[in-house]
């Protein structure tokens, strides 16, 4: 039940998820006010309610509930908490699953993949974050969308020139949030960056090694061809000789 309800359900949260991302994205650069604010709080929030629902659905079919609640915590609070509602937009990623393949030389593109994917969706979705939280601060410098992005590129790539910075309560949390975020990105691309010199290195020594051993093996099956060829020439021999010998008359 548990994993036909996440299968029916992929792509169907996939178009909520883009729907939330268009709909959070028009409220935060229009800056909309009035009418056309409430108009996209009603879409975020019925958004939001499906994305509740289909965590409490996988909640209650999972096999052990206390074990996936403890690897879904991001789930958890981002349907629990408002503040941290744009991290649910990570089921965008979902999208990337077509490009799966179960060959082990896949693995670096395919977390490769995953990863830019990540980081280019929180890095907007980080810009729209602050840039709400900060547009009206007194005395705040992220009062527009440009300025919100270069703060959340710089703070997820851990280089923080300190030019722009939050000064409410909401945006320092999402700059912590970041700026962790941003040290796992970079041990993650190390690590693939690692594991690709380290292929290059084993293929390079691994081609070195095998060279002897095809030389080796190919010159003992020419020598088995060869001892072949001798044995079928003397057994063809041998017939011709008999063939040629003459009865003795009685």
């Amino acid at each position: 039940m548990h994993e036909k309800w996440e299968r029916t359900m992929e792509w169907p949260l996939m178009v909520v998820a883009v729907v939330f991302l268009l709909a959070y994205s028009a409220q935060i650069v229009t800056d909309a006010s009035g009418v056309d604010y409430e108009r996209y709080e009603l879409v975020l929030n019925i958004c939001w309610a499906v994305f509740g629902i289909d965590y409490l659905v996988r909640l209650i079919t999972a096999p052990e509930k206390w074990r996936w609640f403890k690897a879904n915590l991001v789930d958890f609070f981002s349907v629990a908490l408002p503040f941290l509602r744009p991290l649910r937009l990570v089921r965008l990623v979902a999208l990337l699953r077509i490009f799966q393949r179960s060959a082990d030389a896949e693995l670096r593109n395919k977390i490769s993949l995953y990863t830019g994917a990540i980081s280019a969706l929180l890095i907007w979705v980080g810009a729209l974050t602050v840039l709400e939280a900060e547009r009206h601060a007194e005395g705040a410098t992220l009062t527009d969308l440009g300025r919100a992005l270069w703060w959340s590129l710089v703070t997820v790539t851990t280089v923080g020139y300190g030019d722009i910075a939050p000064v409410t309560v909401t945006g320092r949390v999402v700059a912590a949030i970041y700026m962790l975020f941003g040290i796992a990105l970079i041990g993650i691309v190390t690590g693939i960056f690692s594991s690709w010199f380290l292929e290059r290195i084993k293929q390079e020594e691994g081609v070195k090694d095998e060279e002897p051993a095809a030389h080796a093996q190919l010159e003992k099956q020419i020598a088995e061809l060869t001892q072949e060829v001798r044995l079928l020439r003397a057994e063809v021999a041998a017939a011709q000789g008999k063939s040629h010998v003459r009865p003795t008359p009685r």
